[in-house]
């Protein structure tokens, strides 16, 4: 478990259409003398799996308070943090996804409501 918690006065849901990859360099590559090369598993268990993610915040007060945890809380995005998992709803532990931080965006989409887009590596 992490310190930190997603923020109860930000949206608890993620907007519908988010992505989930496959995680990146988990199969180890052995090269052989003859023939293809020898494979095996990087994990014992299924390790983080990348996702993209999208919230609706619905104030400029919301805006402030995801900056807060952002920026504070979570140290520039470099401590994990427990949400739920928006594929199965089970609580996890996620981490701004430090090989693709130029992926976060908050958008301006309305007056007052802004669409925070976050990279994230969800505990498998």
């Amino acid at each position: 478990m992490a310190e930190a918690t997603w923020p109860a006065g930000l949206p608890q849901d993620v907007l519908r259409g988010f992505r989930r990859g496959v995680t990146a360099n988990a199969v180890i590559s052995s090269p052989v003398e003859l023939g293809p090369p020898k494979t095996r598993p990087r994990y014992s268990v299924r390790g983080p799996q990348p996702i993209t993610v999208a919230v609706m915040l619905d104030s400029r007060e919301q805006v402030a308070t995801w900056e807060t945890f952002f920026f504070e809380t979570l140290a520039h995005g470099a401590l994990p943090f427990d949400w739920v998992d928006p594929l199965d709803g089970t609580a996890t532990t996620c981490l701004i996804d430090p090989g693709r931080r130029d992926q976060i965006a908050v958008v301006q989409v309305g007056a007052n409501t802004f669409r925070v887009d976050l990279p994230l590596l969800v505990e498998g």
